[in-house]
């Protein structure tokens, strides 16, 4: 009689067991799901981050080219909202290291003033402010007579 008990199929708690074992498996698969998007999201922003501060140093290597410290840092200061894709506001702004550019003017030589500028974006959203990137470089500003 033991015997046809054994062939009768899965009992019910076989069936709770096999269920709560499914349901983990599938909560943490939903989670790395949740977080693998969440940092795909952040990704994204930091390389939209990262192409806008590429774009002021490049504006600010431009302003370098007419010789002026003043050009270099109005260029750099000045402050920029742009949205990515996300529609994840992202603030640019920058300043030119103290000390950096003072040079005086009429140097005899005419040797160019080097000057360290600094690029910093944030990305404003529902979870705050915070630096989504910043970079920083030497650039030569050259004299003009």
């Amino acid at each position: 009689m033991n015997a046809e008990r054994r062939d009768e199929g899965f009992g019910l708690v076989e069936i709770v067991v096999s269920l709560m074992i499914v349901l983990v498996v599938f909560l943490a698969f939903g989670l790395l799901l949740l977080r693998s998007l969440t940092e795909v999201a952040a990704n994204g922003t930091r390389a939209s981050a990262s192409q806008l501060a590429t774009q002021r140093i490049e504006e600010v290597r431009a302003a370098a080219a007419t010789g002026s410290c003043g050009n270099v840092d109005a260029v750099a200061s000045a402050t920029e909202t742009v949205e990515d894709g996300r529609g994840v506001p992202l603030t640019v702004t920058g300043y030119v290291h103290a000390g950096t550019c003072d040079q005086p003017a009429g140097d005899p030589h005419g040797n160019p003033r080097l000057a360290r500028v600094t690029v910093e974006v944030e990305a404003s959203g529902t979870a705050g402010t915070k630096a989504a990137t910043s970079i920083t470089t030497d650039l030569w500003v050259k004299q003009t007579t």
